[in-house]
């Protein structure tokens, strides 16, 4: 019983399958999805942990890889810092559940979808985090530390400005190609620093095992990103509803 990623780990690295259709040929991938039967590559296999639901072990696939491991992968954070997510998708998301399993105290979230972010204040797990759906109620110089998971040019720069003169910002967003970010060359002068991530800089299966660790202390968590389940069908409208706010995580089942 294993998950299937997209991020490489240890083993043997192939290339995916390649179907023909209507005489066209189809290029699956290292990894698939809606399948009945794939190739997978060996590197993109984890083994699941028994204490995880199928249901539970599918988020471990892509979002909480990538979220946990940026936080994970980031030496000498201190509990004392501003810490600011920025986008609460899966990755943004789970970036905030590692934040808390960890025992982060100052935190806040910034996302403009509202429907999104009354849901996740009733939470009893994000107790004591702030949230923001206005740029303009983010204080200036206040962040230690800026996570950015929203994919846009303009929460790069909101993120990078906003940081104070010893702060970092780590974004594992992926902008819309041929778009460049702006920053002000003196902030990286003063101090400041930016860096990206990819698949949250996880390489080896034992990091895998460090944040199925994590998530087990309590992993009642993963209710944050519980969503309803749609057939393949209706996979469209589970897109609508993610867009809307309605469902974070839905989860597609055939």
């Amino acid at each position: 019983k294993v998950i299937i990623t997209w991020i490489k780990t240890e083993g043997i690295n192939t290339s995916g399958a390649v179907y023909k259709y209507k005489n066209k040929i189809i290029n699956s991938g290292s990894s698939t999805s809606f399948s009945s039967y794939a190739i997978i590559s060996e590197n993109r296999l984890i083994k699941k942990p028994d204490y995880l639901t199928f249901r539970e072990a599918c988020y471990f696939g892509c979002a909480i890889p990538t979220g946990a491991g940026m936080v994970i992968k980031e030496q000498g954070i201190k509990q004392k810092s501003n810490i600011l997510v920025i986008g609460l998708g899966g990755i943004g998301l789970s970036v905030l559940m590692c934040l808390k399993l960890k025992g982060y105290k100052s935190i806040d979230v910034f996302d403009t979808n509202r429907i999104k972010l009354n849901k996740l204040k009733r939470s009893k797990f994000l107790k004591n985090v702030n949230f923001y759906s206005k740029s303009t109620d983010l204080k200036l110089n206040k962040y230690d530390l800026v996570f950015e998971s929203a994919g846009l040019i303009k929460t790069i720069e909101l993120g990078f400005k906003i940081l104070n003169n010893n702060g970092k910002l780590i974004f594992a967003s992926h902008p819309e190609f041929s778009k460049h970010i702006k920053i002000d060359p003196h902030d990286l002068i003063k101090g400041k620093r930016i860096a990206g991530t990819w698949g949250g800089a996880l390489k080896t299966k034992k990091d895998f095992n460090k944040i199925f660790k994590i998530f087990n202390r309590n992993k009642n968590i993963l209710t944050l990103l519980k969503s309803k389940e749609y057939k393949f069908e209706d996979i469209n409208l589970a897109i609508s509803d993610m867009k809307k706010g309605l469902e974070i995580r839905p989860i597609i089942k055939f």
